[in-house]
């Protein structure tokens, strides 16, 4: 489960980053501008909501060996139908307190509106963020290109995406990407619009490629986001910091 929502964010911050090295990144200015620092939500949680989550959740979870590499350095095994609303609050706790070794997020908060509507701040590890997707399919000369066009950028940059996701039958049945930006510049709407249809795809993809997951229905309103399906039974990381 974590591993669902982290792919959904991680795309999201890829689409922002590269746009905003495609436009270019004022060398210099983003501290001061406050480019690293993520926008506040509003969301707060502690060690007693993330135990709460896990409980609710019914998931079981383990370490595995620190020399365990990156492609299986998160594992899932079993599974069991789940029907359960969860809260901004236990969303953020989830992503912030799941400590994977390989996690390129910190300072994480999700707030769910009244609207429907999700929004996501935090800051990613252009570092970690390089070695993880150099194992998943990115050619060694995109990965060279991208880092030639973000080198102005600081290296934990701040991000921020608003939109509606909706799920059904383990496919993402509406989407649609409201705002994303990467420290104080913004993706603009028809980069956006044009391209938010390969976010669903992945999705679609990362959803079916989770053993033990199936999400049946997934949906955010009155500030909560609804799932019923099913969920592992297991959750193995190599944990770090």
């Amino acid at each position: 489960m974590f591993k669902l929502f982290f792919k959904l964010i991680l795309v999201l911050v890829i689409a922002a980053i590269l746009t905003a090295g495609y436009l270019g990144f004022v060398p210099g200015l983003s501290t001061i501008m406050g480019a690293d620092k993520p926008k506040d939500l509003g969301i707060t949680y502690t060690q007693d909501d993330f135990q709460n989550m896990t409980t609710k959740s019914g998931i079981t979870r383990q370490a595995l060996p620190e020399s365990t590499d990156l492609i299986q350095s998160a594992q899932y095994e079993g599974t069991h139908e789940l029907k359960i609303t969860y809260s901004g609050q236990d969303l953020t706790a989830l992503v912030n307190e799941t400590k994977w070794k390989y996690n390129p997020f910190s300072n994480v908060q999700i707030r769910i509106n009244q609207d429907g509507t999700t929004e996501i701040s935090g800051n990613i590890n252009l570092e970690k963020l390089w070695d993880y997707v150099g194992t998943n399919g990115v050619s060694t000369s995109d990965i060279e290109q991208a880092k030639k066009a973000l080198a102005a950028i600081p290296s934990q940059p701040a991000f921020y995406a608003k939109g509606v996701t909706e799920g059904a039958d383990n496919k993402v049945s509406k989407l649609n990407i409201e705002s994303l930006s990467i420290g104080r510049l913004s993706v603009p709407s028809n980069i956006i619009h044009t391209n938010q249809h390969y976010l669903a795809e992945i999705a679609d993809k990362e959803m079916s490629s989770i053993p033990g997951f199936y999400a049946k229905s997934v949906k955010a309103e009155n500030g909560e986001v609804k799932f019923e399906g099913s969920i592992p039974d297991v959750e193995s990381i190599v944990i770090g910091e």
